[in-house]
């Protein structure tokens, strides 16, 4: 059985807090510097992003959007 973790994210833009429940083991692998795609292939790209550069999906689509 697969040990999961709930890691809780404050997005550094709009402050809010999202949880996103990974396998403990590749949450691991992926602060020890592997991947994240490959570490955590089941996370939605935007679960990944929050993982990555703590910014919610919300906030990246509006950060990143074309001027």
């Amino acid at each position: 059985m697969t040990e999961l973790l709930t890691v809780n994210v404050c997005c550094i833009s709009c402050e809010k807090m999202s949880p996103v429940t990974v396998p403990k083991k590749g949450y691991i692998a992926g602060q020890e510097g592997a991947l994240i795609q490959t570490a955590l292939p089941d996370l939605t790209p935007e679960e990944r992003e929050l993982l990555i550069s703590n910014t919610c999906g919300t906030c990246f689509d509006h950060l990143t959007k074309e001027i």
